[in-house]
C-alpha cells in the first residue's frame, strides 16, 4: 500500500472537471475527498490508538476525541475497578487472608474474547455505560487513570484522512461529481452521471471482498494490542 497526498487526488479531480488552471475549487474538493474517504471500508480507514485519561471525582473518564470504537481499557496499577470478586472487610476493602488485595481483570474488552489468548481479562459489556462522551464507572472505583485502546479515523496531523493509491481514482471521481452538482450550469447531466457511476463502481470495488478481506486482517493488530497490554502493563506504543 502506497500512501499518496491529498493534493494528488485534488489534481486528478480537477483534471476530470477541466479546471486545472484554477485553485479556487481546491478547498471544496479537499472537503469532499475527506468526507468520502471516511465512508470507505478500506484497510487504512481506521487505526488503533492508545491514550491515558484521568478519572475525575464522579468516577467518569472522558473518551478520547475521535473515538469510533472502544476496543479495551486497562486501569493503572494499584487501582481497583470497583467490581472486585475478592471478599470485603467491614470498611469495604477487598481482602484475602486479612491482606488487602484486588482480583480485578487487568484488561477489560468488548466482544473480542476470541482474539485474546489467555491472560487476566474481563468483559466490560455490563460494567459501565457511556453518556455524553464519558465512560461512567461504579462509585467504588479507586483507579486514578486508565489506558484506553480505541479505533479512530486514520488521519494526518492536519485532520485529513490518510489515502492510499487504490482510492485515488474513486475519490477523485466522487469529489468531482459533488463539485459538478454544486456548479450545476457548468456541467451536463451526462458528465455528472459518468462521474457518479465511476465513483459508485470504484467504491464497490474498494469495499468488495478483496479489500474487506484485507481489512479483517487488522483484527490481528487488535489482538496484538490486547496481548501487549497483558504482557506489559504500561504498553502504549500503538497509534502514538
Amino acid at each position: 500500500m502506497r500512501i499518496i497526498g491529498m493534493e494528488q487526488v485534488i489534481n486528478l479531480a480537477k483534471m476530470r472537471l477541466d479546471i486545472m488552471d484554477s485553485f479556487e475549487p481546491d478547498q471544496d474538493l479537499e472537503k469532499w475527498i475527506n468526507v468520502l474517504a471516511q465512508g470507505l471500508n478500506a484497510t487504512n480507514t481506521y487505526i488503533i490508538k492508545c491514550c491515558e485519561e484521568d478519572v475525575n471525582g464522579d468516577c467518569k473518564v472522558k473518551l478520547p476525541c475521535g473515538t469510533e470504537e472502544l476496543i479495551c481499557f486497562q486501569f493503572n496499577p494499584n487501582g481497583c475497578s470497583g467490581v472486585c470478586s475478592a471478599p470485603q472487610d467491614k470498611e469495604g476493602h477487598f481482602t484475602t487472608g486479612g491482606v488487602s488485595t484486588c482480583t480485578c481483570p487487568q484488561v477489560y474488552y468488548y466482544d473480542r474474547a476470541a482474539m485474546i489468548k489467555g491472560g487476566n481479562c474481563g468483559w466490560y459489556g455490563n460494567y459501565f455505560y457511556i453518556q455524553g462522551g464519558y465512560m461512567h464507572f461504579p462509585s467504588k472505583l479507586t483507579a486514578t487513570s486508565i489506558h484506553i485502546y480505541y479505533e479512530a479515523f486514520n488521519q494526518d496531523e492536519d485532520g485529513l484522512m490518510v489515502i492510499d493509491e487504490t482510492q485515488e481514482r474513486g475519490l477523485s471521481a466522487g469529489a468531482a461529481y459533488q463539485y459538478a452538482c454544486q456548479k450545476w450550469n457548468s456541467y451536463t447531466d451526462r458528465q455528472r452521471a459518468m462521474l457518479n457511476q465511476e465513483w459508485i463502481n470504484q467504491k464497490n470495488w474498494i469495499n468488495g471482498k478483496k479489500i474487506i478481506g484485507e481489512f479483517k486482517l487488522t483484527k490481528e493488530a487488535i489482538s496484538l494490542t490486547v496481548n501487549a497490554v497483558l504482557i506489559q502493563k504500561q504498553y502504549s506504543g500503538i497509534g502514538r
